[in-house]
């Protein structure tokens, strides 16, 4: 069953150009992604994928995509080596792209979330994935998609607030304000900012950057998903 949230209908990553969706307090956020180029919004849609790495190192996830694990851990490194200025990772854009289908299905076709323990999240993870695939591939058309792939994480971290706070888990430790939620979007505008402009000679170490500050999400979006999944 696929969920739906009021403010990020379920969407399908596989469409040429998909609909955009961010909440109203992403204003800024939409606005920032007009602006930045288009290898700064295929970055930018890497960035938020890599902030779901951790979720998808749980073995659960290829019970829910056999060969998920795999296919995630290929969109991660060749988007890194693209991020980082080796134009040559291009190459494998194309068969990453077949990959990912073969995981959601052809392009128009409905596909479910997978039923199996944090499935929900896992479909999130490989959508997102396709997100930033297409980015890389289709330049003219990165802004609507950074939009949705950015979308897709806040509202999958959206559902690990809601289901903490309403199903709040036995001796579970962690933190609830600021939300998961809040700390996205807050990352998202700065990794944005941070690529606004940002030089091809010095996109390398931006990126580099980039990528250790979002490691504390990292964490907290395992741990969070961990206690909603595990319980």
């Amino acid at each position: 069953m696929r969920r739906e949230h009021p403010e990020h209908p379920a969407r399908d990553p596989r469409e040429a150009r998909p609909r955009s969706f961010m909440p109203s307090s992403g204003d800024e956020i939409k606005d920032l992604i007009g602006v930045v180029d288009p290898v700064g919004r295929a970055t930018a849609c890497f960035l938020a994928t890599y902030r779901l790495a951790e979720i998808c190192a749980d073995d659960r996830f290829a019970d829910a995509y056999d060969t998920g694990p795999e296919v995630f851990a290929a969109v991660l490194a060749t988007s890194e080596a693209l991020a980082m200025g080796r134009d040559e990772a291009a190459t494998a854009l194309d068969g990453l792209r077949g990959r990912l289908e073969e995981l959601l299905g052809p392009p128009g076709e409905e596909f479910e979330e997978p039923e199996s323990a944090g499935g929900p999240w896992f479909c999130d993870a490989v959508s997102v994935a396709a997100y930033t695939i297409a980015a890389w591939l289709t330049p003219g058309t990165s802004a609507e998609l950074c939009r949705d792939a950015l979308g897709r994480v806040d509202s999958a971290v959206d559902f690990l607030d809601r289901d903490l706070a309403e199903n709040r888990p036995e001796g579970w430790s962690g933190f609830l304000e600021p939300s998961l939620s809040d700390r996205e979007l807050d990352r998202q505008r700065a990794d944005l900012r941070a690529l606004l402009g940002a030089s091809e000679d010095y996109r390398g170490p931006i990126v580099a950057e980039l990528m250790d500050a979002s490691r504390g999400l990292q964490r907290r979006y395992s741990e969070a998903f961990q206690a909603v999944t595990r319980g």
